[in-house]
Formats: C-alpha cells, sequence, structure tokens
C-alpha cells in the first residue's frame, strides 16, 4: 500500500508523525521541569545569597586575622633592628586593616557588628602602643620601644583581640586558627529536594524518549525502504551504463519519482547509444587539435625560458601576498638556490636582505613591500644572502603589476654590484689616503706664505701682498676641500663616533646665525631665526658635528641666493624635532633633486653659482642619519628652497643604551675591555628634600662635567640620567674605573670645599665591566645601576 504513495507523501507521513511524538515528550517535559520552578527561582538563590554574604566576611575575618600578624611582627621588627623597611610596611598595612575592620562591622548581622566592633576597639588601644614603638625608635630610645611593645598592657590588649576573632570562628562551628568554611542545612535540604525531583522528571522522560525512538525507528525503516530499494535498483542499473554497455535498461515498475526517473535514464541510454557512433571520430580530432596547441604553447615556453635566461641580472617575480612565482638562471647562480625550491615560498624566507650593518632589513621596509603597498617603482641598494650564507652587495629595482587600479605583483630585477664597492671603496681610500698625505705639506705651505704676507722674512710690496692674500686664501679653500673629503671618507667607513650631549638647539641655530651675519651683510640678504614652538627641549647630540650640518646647509643657501632671505626653522613635531634651511633663491629643478645628496654633486653651476666640492649635502646627510634622522629637500624654480631634517627626541638612557650595545659588539670583535659606571649621591630623594631641587641639579651637573674631564678617549661617553651620570670607558677594566671614580670624587670634594656647601654629600658608584659581568650592552647598565643601589642600602 505505501510503495504506491508518491515519495514526498510518504516522508510527510513520517514527518507528521515523528513531529507527534516530539511534540508529546516536549508537554511532558514542560509539565516536570515546571515543579523545579520554585527551588531553582527563589529557594536556591536565597540560599546561595546568603552562603555569599557569610562567605564574604569569613575571607574578611581571616583578612584581619592574617594582618594584625604582619603589623605585629613588622613592629616588633623595627623595635628589635632599627630598619626602615619595617615601619614603612607598618604603615601600609595599618590603614587597610581599619578599613577591612569597618567592612566587616558592615557586612555584618547584629552579632557580627558587635564582634567587630569590641574588635576594632581593642585594635585601636594596642595600636595606640605600637605607634607609641615606632616614635620611640624615631627619636632613637629603642629600649623604650622594646618596653612598650613586649609590655604586659600591650599582650593583654592584644589577647583581647584574639578573643573576639575566636568569638566569632566559633560561631562559624570552627576553632581559632581554622579555615573557615560556610555550609547551610537548608540550602542542602533544597539541593535535596531538587535532585530527587530532577531524577523523577529525567526518568519519566527517559521512558517517553525511548519510546518515541523505537517509534520512529520503525516508520523511518519502512519509508526509507519503500525509496531505497528501487533507487539501489536505478544505482546498479546506471553502474552497468556507465561501464559502457549502453544497451542495458533500467527495469522500476514504481510509479513514483524514482519510476519516472528511470524511464528518463533508459531514454537518456538510448540517445547515448546513437550518439556513440560518431563521438570517436570527432575525440580523433579534437586529439590532433590539442596536440597541435600543446606543441604550440611548448614553443613559446621555450622562447620565454630563452628570453628570461638572456637577461644577464638576477629576475624575481612576486604575487600580490609576497610569495615568489619564478626566478631565472642568473638569480638561481646569484642566490645559490633552484626555481623548484623557492615558488610558492614567501620573498623574505627565500632571501634575507641585510643593510650595511649586517642586520637584517624588515619585511616591511624592504623594496617589494614598499612597491606593492604604494603601486611605484622602488630602487635601492642592499645585501642580500646567499644559500650557503655568503652575503654580496645587489642593486635592486622593483616595479609593481598594476591591474586596473592595484598592484597585483610585482617584478624585481637586481645586480651583484660587489665589483662597483670594491671599486668605490678603493676610490674612497685613495681619496682619504691623499687628503692625509697633503695635510701636512699644505700646512707647511699656509705657514710659510703666512709668514712672508706678515712680513717676517722681509718687507713685502702692495702687489705681492695682493698676491699672497690670493694664495692663501686658496690655500684655506684646498684645505676645507681635504676636511670634506676626509668626513666623507669616515662617514662611510663608519668610523665617525658621536660626542652627544644635552644640547639646546635653539641657542645652537642663534651661534650658527651670529657666524653668518657679517657675511650676510656683504651679500645684501637677511638671515633670520622662526622657532615655532615655545619650549623646546633640548636633544642629545654630538654638538660640533649639528654646527657642521647648519653651516654646510646655510653655506649653501648663500651660495644660490643673491636677494631676499636664509631662514633657519625649527619645529617641535612631538617624536621628534623638525629643522629647516630654507632661502628666497632660485630654485632648484625637479630632476636634479634625487642627486642633490650624492657625492661630488654640483647643481646650479649653471646659474654662475660659487664652485665647491659637492660634498657639503652628502656630509649633512651622513651626519643626520648617525643621529637616527633623515634629512630632505623641498624646492620650487624661482620661489626658493627648504632644506629639512628630523631629530628623533632620544632620553639620556636611550642615547646611552644604543652607544653601550654598539660598543660591547666592538670590544667582542677586537677582545678588549668595555666597562660601565653609575655615581650618583647617597640620597637623592633626602637630599632634594633637605637642600631644594635647585643644588640637587647644580651637583649633578657638575659630577657630569668632573666625569667627562676624567676620560681620555674621544670614544667615551658621559650622560646624565634622571638622578645618576652614566659613563661609558672604552678598553678598561674595574681597576682602572676605579681609579677614574677616585678622581671624579677628588675633584667633587675640592668642588663642595670651594663653595662651602653646608651639608653632608658623597658619591656612590657602581660599575659592571665586560666580559666580567655580562656579555651584552644591557646587562653591563642594569648591573652597574643595581650595585649603586646596593651601595645605597636598596634592595
Amino acid at each position: 500500500m505505501i510503495s504506491k504513495l508518491k515519495i514526498g507523501t510518504r516522508l510527510i507521513i513520517g514527518y507528521v508523525a515523528i513531529a507527534s511524538l516530539t511534540g508529546i515528550v516536549s508537554i511532558i517535559s514542560y509539565q516536570q521541569f515546571n515543579l523545579l520552578h520554585l527551588p531553582l527561582k527563589q529557594e536556591i538563590p536565597a540560599g546561595l545569597k546568603e552562603i555569599e554574604r557569610t562567605s564574604y566576611l569569613d575571607s574578611l575575618a581571616q583578612k584581619i586575622q592574617y594582618d594584625d600578624q604582619i603589623l605585629t611582627e613588622a613592629v616588633r621588627s623595627y623595635a628589635r633592628t632599627g630598619t626602615r623597611k619595617w615601619k614603612y610596611r607598618y604603615f601600609d598595612i595599618e590603614p587597610k586593616l581599619a578599613k577591612t575592620i569597618q567592612e566587616a562591622i558592615s557586612k555584618g548581622d547584629d552579632e557580627d557588628k558587635k564582634i567587630f566592633s569590641e574588635l576594632f576597639t581593642a585594635k585601636k588601644m594596642f595600636g595606640d602602643i605600637e605607634k607609641q614603638s615606632i616614635k620611640a625608635m624615631d627619636e632613637g630610645t629603642q629600649t623604650k620601644a622594646l618596653e612598650l611593645i613586649e609590655g604586659i598592657v600591650y599582650w593583654q590588649l592584644k589577647e583581647e583581640y584574639k578573643d573576639k576573632l575566636k568569638i566569632y570562628a566559633e560561631r562559624r562551628g570552627k576553632q581559632y586558627g581554622e579555615s573557615l568554611v560556610v555550609t547551610s542545612g537548608k540550602v542542602d535540604s533544597i539541593v535535596n529536594e531538587t535532585h530527587n525531583l530532577v531524577l523523577k522528571s529525567v526518568r519519566l522522560l527517559g521512558i517517553a524518549s525511548v519510546l518515541a525512538v523505537i517509534f520512529a525507528v520503525i516508520m523511518g525503516f519502512a519509508v526509507s525502504r519503500s525509496i531505497s530499494d528501487p533507487i539501489k535498483m536505478l544505482q546498479e542499473g546506471a553502474q552497468v551504463i556507465g561501464r559502457g554497455n549502453l544497451n542495458y535498461r533500467i527495469d522500476v515498475k514504481a510509479q513514483d519519482e524514482v519510476g519516472q526517473l528511470a524511464s528518463a535514464f533508459n531514454e537518456m541510454a538510448f540517445k547515448l547509444q546513437e550518439s556513440y557512433l560518431g563521438l570517436e571520430d570527432k575525440v580523433r580530432e579534437k586529439t590532433k587539435d590539442l596536440a597541435a596547441a600543446l606543441e604550440k604553447i611548448e614553443q613559446e615556453k621555450v622562447q620565454y625560458e630563452a628570453l628570461l635566461a638572456s637577461i644577464g641580472d638576477g629576475m624575481i617575480a612576486i604575487d600580490q601576498d609576497g610569495n615568489v612565482m619564478m626566478i631565472n638562471k642568473p638569480a638561481e647562480e646569484m642566490l645559490g638556490c633552484k626555481m623548484s625550491e623557492v615558488v610558492g615560498q614567501p620573498f623574505d624566507k627565500v632571501i634575507s636582505s641585510q643593510d650595511e650593518k649586517g642586520e637584517e632589513i624588515p619585511y616591511v621596509k624592504r623594496p617589494v613591500t614598499l612597491a606593492l603597498a604604494t603601486g611605484r617603482r622602488i630602487t635601492s641598494v642592499a645585501y642580500y644572502v646567499r644559500k650557503h650564507g655568503e652575503r654580496f652587495p645587489v642593486a635592486t629595482n622593483v616595479s609593481p603589476i598594476i591591474l586596473g587600479d592595484r598592484a597585483i605583483g610585482a617584478i624585481e630585477i637586481f645586480r651583484d654590484i660587489t665589483r662597483e664597492k670594491e671599486i668605490d671603496q678603493m676610490k674612497s681610500e685613495f681619496i682619504s689616503t691623499v687628503s692625509h698625505e697633503l695635510r701636512t705639506p699644505l700646512t707647511v705651505i699656509r705657514e710659510g706664505v703666512s709668514l712672508v704676507l706678515d712680513g717676517v722674512l722681509g718687507k713685502t710690496t702692495e702687489d705681492q701682498q695682493k698676491f699672497l692674500n690670493l694664495s692663501l686664501a686658496d690655500i684655506d679653500r684646498l684645505k676645507r676641500i681635504i676636511d670634506n673629503l676626509l668626513d666623507v671618507s669616515k662617514i662611510e667607513a663608519g668610523k665617525v663616533g658621536l660626542k652627544r650631549e644635552l644640547v639646546d638647539l635653539v641657542e645652537l641655530a642663534h651661534h650658527v646665525i651670529e657666524t653668518f651675519q657679517s657675511r650676510a651683510k656683504m651679500a645684501g640678504l637677511e638671515l633670520r631665526l622662526k622657532v615655532l614652538n615655545e619650549g623646546i627641549a633640548p636633544l642629545y647630540l654630538d654638538r660640533d658635528r649639528m654646527i657642521q650640518v647648519f653651516t654646510n646647509l646655510i653655506g649653501n643657501a648663500f651660495k644660490f641666493t643673491e636677494k631676499g632671505y636664509v631662514e633657519i626653522q625649527i619645529e617641535d613635531k612631538g617624536e621628534q624635532i623638525e629643522c629647516a634651511v630654507a632661502d628666497s633663491g632660485r630654485g632648484i629643478s625637479q630632476e636634479d633633486l634625487p642627486k642633490l645628496f650624492n657625492k661630488f654633486q654640483q647643481v646650479g653651476r649653471g646659474y654662475g653659482g660659487e664652485k665647491g666640492t659637492g660634498l657639503g649635502l652628502s656630509i649633512a646627510k651622513g651626519i643626520v642619519n648617525l643621529h637616527g634622522g633623515r634629512i630632505w629637500v623641498e624646492s620650487q624654480l624661482n620661489v626658493g628652497t627648504q632644506f629639512k631634517f628630523d631629530l628623533p627626541k632620544f632620553s639620556g638612557r636611550d642615547v646611552f643604551q644604543s652607544h653601550v650595545i654598539q660598543s660591547v659588539k666592538q670590544a667582542a670583535a677586537r677582545g678588549t675591555l668595555f666597562s660601565v659606571m653609575a655615581i650618583g649621591l647617597r640620597d637623592p630623594e633626602g637630599f632634594k628634600k633637605q637642600y631644594g631641587r635647585e643644588t640637587f641639579d647644580s651637583h649633578i651637573a657638575h659630577i657630569e662635567e668632573f666625569s667627562r674631564s676624567c676620560l681620555r678617549q674621544a670614544t667615551d661617553v658621559v650622560i646624565r640620567d634622571a638622578n645618576v651620570v652614566l659613563l661609558a670607558i672604552s678598553g678598561v677594566g674595574k681597576a682602572e674605573v676605579v681609579r677614574v671614580a677616585e678622581r671624579i670624587d677628588k675633584l667633587f670634594a675640592d668642588y663642595l670645599s670651594k663653595i662651602v656647601f653646608a651639608g653632608t654629600c658623597m658619591l656612590l658608584y657602581g660599575i659592571a665591566s665586560y666580559p666580567e659581568d655580562g656579555d651584552n650592552g644591557e646587562n653591563l647598565i642594569q648591573g652597574a645601576l643595581r650595585r649603586l643601589s646596593e651601595s645605597r642600602g636598596q634592595p
């Protein structure tokens, strides 16, 4: 009977039956669980709220007992040892204990309020005795302090205090000192009743569910057999036809959807049998066309591979996610890897890129990342690392692949510039050597010309003086050229060490302007300073080098400004200070801007500008970079030019730590010693309170000055950091540093005697040396500061 029904009708009957059973079970479930409403909504929450209140009160009682033990230990330890940390600990805990007792009074019932109120009274009485004992110790009468804290009255009050806690513990059915655990018979009773009710409901629901499942299984089995048997016959027939027997027909007599499907399937098999006769001819024709297409693709592949192989430079294709798509043969040879090894790998994992110092360049700063992010062509110079670890310099050119308005990949072309680097190094070494060799004879020539000009060797005529003055000017110009060449060589070789100190940039700018004022008047130019913020804080800079930067930029502005002004601008921009040298000169064309900071580049000579070496801007850039800043130029023809540079706001500790880390690396490479020393007063905060902040700052400033005067090497550094002065001393161990400390101590003592300082002032030292006390800069600094604290008696 059921097999004559449509599949949809059969499924509806089965679903209605199962839904009916589900409804019955749901009604039973609702009735049973409704019985749980009262205990779950009223009785259990009320019991739990009472447990919560008493549990919190018990935790307060245990905290009161624990804090009282701490206070007793602290006041007795202070009376016996005089160590101030016990006093500080007492006055830190005592108000907290009082606050805890007050909270217990507010949270308890009437009996609890009475117990804790009496407890608070007892605590106040023996607390007064404890404070009297502390005051006696502060006044230097230890005997009195001990008598108070060990007296009978004190311990009677403590016993009364303890008795109140015992009474509270007994209310909870516990002995004094035991952990308080709250129990509630009422809640237990409610839970047991609810548990029994749940068990009863679960058993009833279990019986109903089992019956429903049995009925559903029977119904499902009957319905599924009525559907699955014809489908199985249809599946077997399809498999036979699929194996190539197109003469087979499916015998399904059912009148439902499966029967209709079987008829359609038989008709399809008949049509397949008809079309199969001409299929083989069509397949042979298509196979021939496919073979021709494959041959053409193979030829194009060979052509592309030959084209890529003919490129002498390395080439890497990267997708938008930064993964390598392909590399050519020169790239494989330079990197020491195969294309099959790197395709699909992240670009930064395949190629390690380093800067001049050998430090890894972050992925976000690499040309490929910048090209994908900006959609612009990026060029740079870096060092790539071959698979076996050897690094070599490369010049890279990355072009993004643009589709629509976004970059979907990039092509990087790079070439090995080892030979160019070697030639450039040879050139720099040659220039440096020649410059050094020219210095001595040039000095002798200048001295000789000066002697003749001054008439030391006899009276000179007016024409001779004119000629000698011209010679002297050219000699000085040649000396400046030699000095610039040496500066460029040192900067490129990384041999320029910065002597950082706190420098007021505004004051420094005023000084530079004063040196150029006479030249500005002769040129008919206005030389001015514009400070865009008030109260610009000093920075840790190399004063002489920063003067050199401003001097080079202002001198460059004078060369190409015929009228108007030359202006120094200083602006605080939060994390850095931005400086600029602006002029109203003829400006620089856009195509010349990228070349300005290159060595020996001179832009603007065609306008009649003064000739130079083309090194001033290169030197300025090197000095700014050494300070962790960057320099750039903005210009418009016939409007003016602005050379801008920013300087980060490094703290004294940042500057010192950076120097120490670098110095430790150099000491490790050379096998030499290196030491760090921290100098400070015995009690800085106490000194400020007694003598004032101004006196303290004056003392620290003189300590910094004396420390600087006791150092011998240009690479040694002195930095003030908060209340201490930090020294970094190269090439010495602890014994030599101790002698430096003794010299500083003597200079400071002489200073105090001269100002007739009415007070006590002692210098303390903390010393840490490489490699004895640590193998990195951070460990040495922390070690020196820790030993300074220990000498002050601080933990």
